[in-house]
C-alpha cells in the first residue's frame, strides 16, 4: 500500500506541472484530499458539492464544477456525480505511477557544468 505522504507529494508535483493551474483547483484538491482522511482512506469518497466548496472556500457552483472538470481532466481524480439531493457524490484519488513519479520529480535537464 502506497503511503498517504507519498500519494500526496506525487500529487502535489502533478498539480504543480499542469499548465493553466489555479489556487481553486488545487484548493479543492487538497479540500478532496483532507475528506478522504476523515473518512479514513477508503477507496472512493463520498461527499457533497457543499462540503468541499466550504473546505476549499470556492463560492461559485460554476467555479467548483470547473475545477472538478479540470482535476478530472488531468488525472488526479476520478468524479462519480451523484444526481440525487441526498446522497453524495463519490470521489476517488488517482495515485500516480511510481515511474510517473519519478519522472514529474527529476525533470530530463542536462547538468549544469558548474554544479557537478
Amino acid at each position: 500500500m502506497t503511503s498517504t505522504h507519498s500519494i500526496l507529494s506525487s500529487n502535489v508535483n502533478k498539480l504543480l506541472a499542469i499548465p493553466g493551474m489555479k489556487f481553486m483547483h488545487a484548493s479543492l484538491f487538497f479540500s478532496v484530499f483532507a475528506e478522504w482522511q476523515i473518512q479514513n482512506y477508503p477507496e472512493w469518497i463520498i461527499t457533497n458539492r457543499r462540503r468541499l466548496m466550504a473546505l476549499s472556500c470556492i463560492k461559485s457552483p460554476i467555479s467548483y464544477h470547473r475545477s472538478i472538470k479540470m482535476l478530472v481532466k488531468n488525472n488526479l481524480i476520478e468524479y462519480k456525480p451523484s444526481y440525487h439531493p441526498q446522497e453524495g457524490s463519490k470521489i476517488k484519488i488517482v495515485v500516480v505511477p511510481e515511474l510517473e513519479m519519478n519522472s514529474l520529480l527529476l525533470p530530463n535537464k542536462e547538468p549544469n557544468p558548474q554544479f557537478p
